[in-house]
């Protein structure tokens, strides 16, 4: 009998302890996570502080996403960078934030704002206009921008962020595209373009010279996004 207790002791210490490990684990996953997420949107935030506290008229800057944010085991987390503004009566903020991409779509069909992961904000004193595209393309002025793998037909992984001074007040443009067109940050720049000038009163006079517009433009600038 004593030897039979023993060893469901011993059973319940090797559950015990196999528990705590496996706890251990993946409290100590989610902490790099965390740190490399911290990292990722640091840096991201740092590119875009470089180009916006410019005192140059004009400057854009490139900023692009990995395909996952890279751990200690090899695995890798597949994430989903989200680039909002926050308009305040001082000041504007973009918030940069790092979000788990499987959290983001579930987020997303339960109506209800996701986990984020990491978040990092550059304070400035600019009007900030973002943009979004969804799955078929569509690019449109929005509050928020989010770049990650699997958000469309193709990655939009990279953003191309603009800074413009007009009118003694400064402009940040922030316009998501894909590294897999080359022509995708350009294209999707002279779109922006087309909407500054129709903003603008749409004659080439109203054009910003701190993007490429192109001699025609469509009417309107941008389709809203979802339209066919």
């Amino acid at each position: 009998m004593l030897f039979t207790l023993s060893k469901v002791n011993l059973l319940i210490l090797v559950t015990a302890l196999f528990t705590i490990i496996v706890y251990f684990t993946f409290s100590f996953q989610g902490m790099l996570v965390s740190v490399s997420a911290g990292q990722e949107v640091r840096k991201v935030t740092e590119q875009a502080a470089y180009i916006i506290n410019s005192r140059d008229v004009c400057g854009k800057i490139e900023v692009s996403v990995p395909e996952k944010i890279s751990v200690a085991s090899g695995r890798g987390v597949y994430f989903v960078l989200e680039i909002r503004k926050v308009q305040l009566s001082d000041f504007n903020s973009l918030v940069f934030s790092v979000i788990n991409k499987d959290e983001w779509f579930k987020a997303k069909r339960q109506h209800r704002e996701p986990t984020i992961i990491a978040s990092n904000r550059l304070n400035l004193k600019a009007s900030l206009h973002l943009f979004s595209l969804d799955e078929e393309d569509n690019l449109c002025p929005a509050d928020s921008s989010f770049l990650g793998l699997g958000l469309g037909a193709l990655p939009i992984d990279n953003a191309v962020i603009v800074k413009e001074i007009h009118g003694g007040k400064s402009h940040v443009y922030v316009i998501p595209c894909t590294s897999s067109n080359k022509l995708s940050c350009q294209e999707n720049a002279q779109r922006v373009a087309c909407w500054i000038r129709e903003q603008r009163g749409g004659t080439p006079s109203a054009n910003s010279r701190c993007f490429d517009t192109p001699d025609t433009c469509p009417s309107p600038a941008l389709q809203g996004c979802g339209s066919p």
